[in-house]
């Protein structure tokens, strides 16, 4: 988690690096700190795998409405896959485990 704070820091407006560092902090249980980021690197995108990750990171901190949300405007941005439809469809049914 070091080296990818301290690359994040380095980068602190690009979004790749605020989307990578989002990443390990949410693998690391730590979705506060995720959910932070993730609403930089989506504000004024339509890249739907960030917006598909917001959702997840939404849904990890209980917020099911807006991870739905989320999830439904990845898919509408281009984001095709069974894992997002999964999502959509059983999201009653999901753990933050497992996404």
């Amino acid at each position: 988690e070091d080296l990818e704070k301290k690359c994040y820091t380095q980068n602190k407006n690009d979004k790749a690096f605020q989307y990578a560092y989002a990443q390990v902090l949410f693998k690391k249980g730590k979705y506060a700190e995720a959910e932070n980021l993730s609403t930089l690197f989506v504000k004024n995108s339509d890249n739907s795998v960030y917006l598909e990750f917001h959702g997840d990171i939404l849904f990890a901190i209980g917020k099911k409405d807006k991870a739905l949300e989320y999830w439904k405007l990845a898919k509408k941005n281009g984001n095709i896959n069974k894992e997002i439809d999964y999502k959509i469809e059983n999201i009653d049914l999901l753990k933050p485990e497992d996404l």
